[in-house]
């Protein structure tokens, strides 16, 4: 995990401006009322949460996604 932070913050970070504390992120753009991305960071961690429920009972509950796998197979 320690390599995925180091290539963020070298190569990524330069480029687009991002970074992976979203506290540092947002501060600046409330001062500086640039606003327009916003967005991005209020709503990726509430989708990403609702995806890794959604995957995380397919994978726990054998009747949830698994029978469309099995008549697959």
């Amino acid at each position: 995990m320690g390599s995925v932070i180091a290539l963020e913050a070298r190569f990524a970070g330069p480029i687009s401006g991002a970074s992976m504390n979203p506290a540092r992120s947002l501060a600046p753009a409330l001062v500086s009322l640039r606003l327009d991305s916003l967005w991005v960071y209020l709503t990726a961690p509430v989708l990403g949460a609702c995806a890794s429920v959604v995957a995380c009972r397919c994978v726990q509950e054998p009747g949830c996604c698994c029978r469309v796998i099995q008549k697959g197979a």
